[in-house]
């Protein structure tokens, strides 16, 4: 996805294509793997939430960068969600 959480499907279609030339047809269960996308998201949000609160944090600056990323982090959760069922289908399609 590009900076505005965009997918180019032609793109993330010819990627996949291409790695299954070269290692085979992958066999797998698309939506579980797309959900731990969420995961590293989760973490980081977290990681910032303890920041923004001052539970994980050495000075304001720190803190004030918690409280920034916490609501970005949350807006890329949102785009991502509204993508998981868009890239399911584009990679259930492909084989």
């Amino acid at each position: 996805m590009n900076a505005s959480g965009n997918a180019d499907k032609d793109k993330f279609v010819a990627f996949v294509e291409g790695y299954q030339g070269h290692y085979g047809i992958i066999d797998a269960d698309w939506r579980m793997v797309l959900e731990q996308g969420f995961l590293s998201k989760l973490d980081w949000l977290e990681y910032s939430l303890k920041r923004s609160l001052w539970i994980e944090c050495a000075d304001e600056n720190e803190q004030t960068m918690g409280t920034i990323q916490v609501t970005g982090t949350i807006n890329a959760l949102k785009q991502y969600e509204e993508k998981v069922s868009e890239l399911e289908n584009w990679l259930n399609r492909i084989n």
